[in-house]
C-alpha cells in the first residue's frame, strides 16, 4: 500500500524527518540561543541611542562638564559663564533639586 509522507516505509518518522527526540531537542535549543544573540545584540545597538547606556547613569557629572566643555568650545557660552557653571557641577551639593536650580537661575538674571 502507498501512503503519504508519513508513512513507515520511507524511513521517516512523520513530520519530524527522522529526527529522534534528541534531535528535535537539540534543534530547539539552538533555535533558542539563536533568538537570545539577536535579542542581546538589539538591546546593545539601541541602549547606545539613549545616552550611551549605563555609563552615563553612573557618572552625570562628567557628562555634564563635557556638554558644558562643549558648549564653551563653539562660544555658546563665554568664559565667566563656564567658570561658574563648572563651579555649580563641582560643588558637593549636586543633589540639589530641578526646582532649586530654577530659582537660582531667575535669580542670576
Amino acid at each position: 500500500m502507498m501512503g503519504g509522507p508519513g508513512d513507515m516505509m520511507d524511513g521517516t518518522m512523520g513530520g519530524w524527518g527522522g529526527l529522534s527526540p534528541a534531535g528535535a531537542s537539540i534543534n530547539v535549543l539552538l533555535l533558542v540561543g539563536l533568538l537570545a544573540l539577536v535579542a542581546w545584540a538589539v538591546v546593545r545597538t539601541f541602549s547606545g541611542q539613549h545616552g550611551g547606556g549605563g555609563e552615563d547613569r553612573e557618572h552625570p557629572k562628567d557628562n555634564a562638564e563635557e556638554i558644558l566643555r562643549g558648549r564653551f568650545a563653539r562660544g555658546e557660552i563665554g568664559a565667566e559663564e563656564y567658570e561658574e557653571s563648572l563651579e555649580t557641577l563641582r560643588e558637593e551639593s549636586a543633589q540639589r533639586t530641578y526646582e532649586g536650580f530654577v530659582r537660582e537661575a531667575r535669580k542670576r538674571g
